[in-house]
């Protein structure tokens, strides 16, 4: 998980900004951003919002922060299975 976050966290939309000052626009950006750079469908930026869900339970619970975890729930993409001839 911790690669994965370092991989979002790293993405110029984001790195400027501190997580609480994170919007809905900037993460559905983001995840955009790194689905451009997975050829072979979603399962990559399935796991990375996986891991920021659990990163956003984490502060919250541990009361680094308040955080929004509404901002998390957007629609993912779904995997893309490629069809091979028979």
């Amino acid at each position: 998980n911790l690669s994965l976050l370092k991989k979002f966290f790293e993405l110029d939309i984001i790195k400027n900004k501190k997580i609480n000052e994170l919007e809905k626009k900037d993460i559905k950006n983001a995840l955009s951003e790194l689905n451009n750079h997975y050829k072979k469908g979603s399962g990559a930026i399935n796991c990375i919002i996986a891991a920021l869900r659990k990163y956003f339970y984490f502060i919250n619970e541990n009361k680094i922060d308040t955080l929004d975890l509404s901002i998390l729930k957007i629609p993912l993409p779904k995997k893309l299975l490629e069809v091979q001839a028979l």
